[in-house]
């Protein structure tokens, strides 16, 4: 069954995404979030794609990734911005 607003075609899109890539994504039609545009819809990703994605991004560092950490249903992800002027290190004692 497919999240209310997409069609079966649409999240058979964002499996086969996900099976090729790591990630899918495909956006509701405007009529579920007018007020949200076209980038609002729903998404799949593999803990391998983001941890890639996280390790791209200069300067952050992946704290914690928990499957199904938020309602049973939704990955969390927990980064932290390194501050450059400290060697892109933290330390809380500065």
């Amino acid at each position: 069954m497919a999240p209310v607003g997409l069609a079966v075609p649409d999240m058979t899109q964002i499996v086969q995404q996900y099976e090729n890539e790591g990630f899918g994504y495909a956006s509701f039609p405007e009529k579920v979030a007018p007020w949200i545009g076209e980038n609002y819809g729903t998404s799949l990703a593999s803990p391998g794609w983001v941890f890639a994605e996280a390790k791209r991004m200069q300067g952050m560092r992946l704290l914690n990734y928990t499957e199904d950490g938020w309602d049973n249903h939704q990955d969390v992800v927990t980064l932290l911005g390194l501050c450059p002027s400290h060697g892109g290190t933290i330390n809380p004692s500065e």
